[in-house]
């Protein structure tokens, strides 16, 4: 290792299925029905061998699901009596996406935005679909008549009557880490049309309405050399720097963050889970990484996407498996309880039939309850 490192924040690993889970440690999942409703695979949709296969984002719209993938979109409707997806031809003309990495999705009312590896994409229905390469939109989300992209040089916003895009001055400019920060890797609008943009270095909260943009920012470490390593505080209670997703839950009105080091719900205060991972201490005059135990037993700290079924329910989706947290029950779905492949990537939510989608490596599983009537 050489004497000098330069500034460099947190690296962390994950300790799969080896967390003892800390002082808050969930209890194994209850066989008592009655006590907490129990969820299970109940059918899986296979794509295609390859990137075609792998699912990157899900968006949820009123019987369809789209599905992303690392090289096109597709999509599915769903049978909720059989609980099971059908695929089927989208609204596009062929070949319009693909190869195209599918980085995120949003849409409702059966409007779909799409931010992918070489720009946008857009259906409106009864116009069909538009789209621009405009180079790599990671995250994409829209608000009070504007559509935002995340990019990794900051955000990009189109007006309902400007057909261009605009960079959004950050201001006042970051401090801390700036490149990392203003790379975003995904977005999500709240209520009042503020937008979240998760970044690899914290959450930028922007509210339209008065420009002002605030960076949250949890602890982190810079490393100096191979003997100085400086823990530093954030300024918000967030788990993990580098946000994979971020959702604002309108029901609750919480914010859910992803991060590398677990998932992290803000609703006024913050409530953070952490799965096992390492850091950096100086031993013997050279770096060394370390285990720290988080407080909840996740097959992998690193958390790819989570969403709230209600307010005592949270999905976990990680690279080693999928998690249901109940109150204090932990239960771990992977390939051996039915599910594709073991990495998540996305999930999506449909509260009318109480069913989960789980974007895996290797398809689509659905997941729901049994006993739980389900709509047509």
């Amino acid at each position: 290792m050489g004497a000098v490192l330069g500034v460099a924040l947190l690296v962390t690993g994950c300790g799969e299925g080896t967390s003892t889970g800390g002082t808050t440690k969930p209890a194994p999942a209850s066989e008592d029905e009655d006590a907490q409703p129990r969820a299970r695979v109940f059918s899986t949709l296979s794509l295609e061998q390859g990137k075609a296969g792998e699912v990157t984002a899900l968006c949820w719209d009123a019987g369809t699901l789209h599905i992303g993938t690392r090289a096109g979109l597709k999509s599915a409707t769903y049978l909720s009596r059989p609980r099971k997806l059908l695929l089927r031809e989208i609204a596009s003309p062929s070949g319009r996406f693909e190869g195209q990495e599918i980085l995120a999705l949003t849409g409702q009312k059966g409007e779909l935005l799409a931010g992918t590896s070489m720009g946008f994409g857009r259906f409106v229905p009864g116009l069909g679909w538009s789209s621009e390469e405009t180079g790599r939109i990671n995250g994409i989300a829209s608000a009070k008549g504007a559509i935002y992209a995340g990019r990794t040089t900051g955000v990009e916003r189109r007006d309902a009557a400007n057909k261009g895009w605009d960079r959004l001055q950050i201001d006042p400019p970051l401090t801390r880490n700036q490149t990392s920060a203003q790379h975003v890797l995904a977005l999500a609008a709240g209520r009042e049309g503020e937008l979240w943009a998760g970044t690899r270095f914290g959450l930028l909260h922007f509210l339209p309405a008065t420009g002002k943009w605030e960076h949250f920012y949890g602890a982190y470490q810079d490393i100096k050399s191979e003997k100085v390593v400086l823990d530093e505080l954030g300024n918000a209670d967030l788990g993990g720097n580098y946000v994979n997703s971020v959702r604002f839950d309108e029901a609750s009105g919480k914010l859910i963050v992803a991060t590398d080091i677990g998932v992290s719900i803000f609703d006024g205060k913050w409530t953070v889970y952490t799965g096992e991972h390492t850091k950096y201490v100086v031993k013997d005059d050279n770096l060394a990484r370390v285990a720290v135990k988080g407080n909840l037993a996740l097959p992998s700290c690193e958390v790819r996407d989570a969403l709230l079924e209600d307010a005592s329910v949270l999905w976990i989706a990680t690279k080693a498996g999928l998690a249901r947290l109940a109150g204090p029950q932990l239960d771990v779905f992977d390939t051996e309880r039915g599910l594709p492949d073991d990495t998540v990537n996305a999930l999506a939510w449909d509260a009318a039939s109480k069913t989960l989608f789980v974007g895996t490596a290797a398809g689509v599983a659905v997941v729901g309850y049994d006993g739980v009537a389900s709509s047509e």
